[in-house]
């Protein structure tokens, strides 16, 4: 394990080299603007997706659920890892309310297969690798694509940049060379915070929605 830790930085420049040798300073302005695009994803999909969930089928108030899962979205911003946030968002789901029947059934299953960050970071990545390689997506392809992805995005590892690695099905599927993984490994950093702090609130919206659909009590609002 320390020979590969040590030894994987090299294998990454390797990997970018070529690419960034060719494309230059537009590679890295490109690389600037997906990583914000991403960014602003996660929190399109934390604003439009996850917290009204929470309201309409939860039952919780969006600044209640907010305020009750800072300490999560801390940790696993800082841990990049939702099995290391998991005792984090089992005190934080007593402490909303949730019934503990229900949020010690789903917290636990929500960290190991949803993964709704992972699969919006590998979709942009899939689309910025296809245009970086000229690589043209079809409808047929996306759907392919598509599918890979929400499968691979099931399977992947509660460690950080585990997203990066189980994109290679999805690559191969619409001919993008496996080799743009390393581009991504290069500048996984940034992401990978907001990606996992992303996927801890939704283990901890979908605790909360299915304590509200299944009429779990709750505490009274703050």
């Amino acid at each position: 394990m320390t020979w590969i830790l040590w030894t994987a930085p090299v294998g990454v420049f390797g990997l970018a080299a070529p690419v960034v040798a060719q494309t230059g300073l537009a590679m890295l302005q490109n690389l600037a603007v997906f990583i914000v695009a991403v960014v602003v994803g996660f929190f399109i999909l934390k604003g439009v997706v996850l917290v009204p969930l929470v309201w309409i089928l939860g039952g919780m108030k969006p600044g209640r659920f907010v305020r009750g899962t800072l300490g999560t979205y801390t940790v696993g911003f800082t841990t990049t890892t939702s099995v290391g946030t998991l005792p984090m968002m089992l005190q934080e789901a007593e402490k909303l309310g949730l019934s503990k029947s229900t949020f010690s059934l789903v917290l636990p299953l929500a960290a190991s297969i949803n993964r709704p960050g992972s699969a919006l970071f590998q979709s942009t990545s899939l689309v910025f690798l296809a245009a970086m390689y000229g690589v043209p997506l079809d409808a047929g392809l996306i759907a392919a694509a598509v599918l890979a992805i929400f499968l691979a995005s099931m399977t992947v590892a509660p460690v950080p940049s585990a997203s990066i690695v189980t994109m290679a099905p999805a690559l191969d599927v619409v001919g993008v060379p496996v080799a743009g993984l390393g581009i991504l490994l290069g500048i996984d950093r940034v992401p990978d915070v907001f990606r996992s702090a992303t996927n801890v609130i939704a283990h901890m919206a979908a605790a909360t929605t299915v304590n509200g659909m299944t009429g779990g009590e709750q505490g009274t609002d703050a």
